[in-house]
């Protein structure tokens, strides 16, 4: 199935909260849909999950996603779920900090 945004590559620094504790991992790409996580943990398909990005260096932006593929060894992608529209412009700007189109390749900002 094809994406609904275009995602972004980043490297940002998360701290994952799931069902096997909390751990740091990071982020490898993102749109304002979801993302993809580096992260050989043992994770199930469909779990929910919240995690922090780090977005500077004293703040962090708070995420709760579902799984929604799991690559074994190698990390997951994440659907965004329950994003207010604060994160949602706060993660458009991230996004924008990163070389990226939010909207999509075509789209362009106001």
């Amino acid at each position: 199935m094809p994406r609904k945004q275009e995602r972004t590559p980043v490297s940002l620094d998360i701290i994952l909260e799931g069902s096997s504790g909390r751990r740091e991992a990071r982020i490898s790409d993102i749109s304002l849909g979801g993302c993809f996580v580096d992260c050989p943990t043992y994770i199930r398909q469909g779990e929910i999950i919240s995690f922090k990005v780090k977005i500077s260096e004293s703040e962090w932006l708070e995420m709760q996603g579902e799984v929604a593929y799991v690559f074994e060894d190698l990390g997951f992608g994440v659907r965004f779920t329950a994003m207010s529209e604060d994160k949602q412009s706060l993660l458009e700007h991230l996004i924008l900090m990163n070389n990226g189109n939010p909207w999509g390749s075509d789209k362009i900002a106001a």
